[in-house]
């Protein structure tokens, strides 16, 4: 019934069965490296990975994954398809916080490197169906007054004066 999901330091996440059975494995691109370039303290012993389940909405229900290595983090649906990806302006030095900080309803995702903290604002993409659906019914609107004050143009309204009694 549960799965199992890795994130390796190539930045791949692994989706397994209960029985081990790979569901699904995708290239999120948050990976991490443990080599480091000259440096007495390695990059494995800064950064802090983060693998983990997010709402969509505060008490919504909608779960997506959330990972996130040295230089990104991606938000996956729960069938492995990549759904957004963030580049980050430092290393992250703790794992990504998941609250709605700026009390709209909706998650955010808040970034702690040694330079400051980050927030990502989840936002809302109003859709223009209805927009579409109220244009549509003014272009209609329009179009019947028209006809009925011009008519058809098959039959010509007479005059008073062209009338014979």
């Amino acid at each position: 019934k549960y799965d199992l999901v890795f994130l390796n330091s190539y930045g791949e996440v692994t989706c397994l069965t209960g029985h081990g059975h790979r569901r699904w494995s995708v290239q999120a691109g948050s990976g991490w490296s443990s080599l480091d370039s000259g440096s007495a303290q390695s990059e494995v012993s800064t950064v802090v990975p983060t693998l983990r389940t997010m709402e969509l909405r505060v008490r919504g229900g909608n779960n997506v994954l959330l990972s996130a290595g040295a230089y990104s983090a991606n938000i996956l649906s729960p069938g492995g398809h990549k759904l957004e990806s963030i580049d980050f302006p430092a290393m992250p030095n703790l794992d990504l916080q998941v609250m709605d900080f700026n009390a709209d309803g909706l998650n955010d995702i808040v970034l702690c490197t040694a330079e400051g903290h980050y927030g990502y604002a989840q936002v809302r993409h109003f859709s223009t169906v209805p927009f579409t659906g109220l244009l549509a019914c003014l272009l209609v609107a329009m179009i019947s007054v028209y006809v009925s004050l011009h008519g058809t143009g098959n039959r010509r309204v007479k005059r008073g004066t062209e009338v014979i009694d």
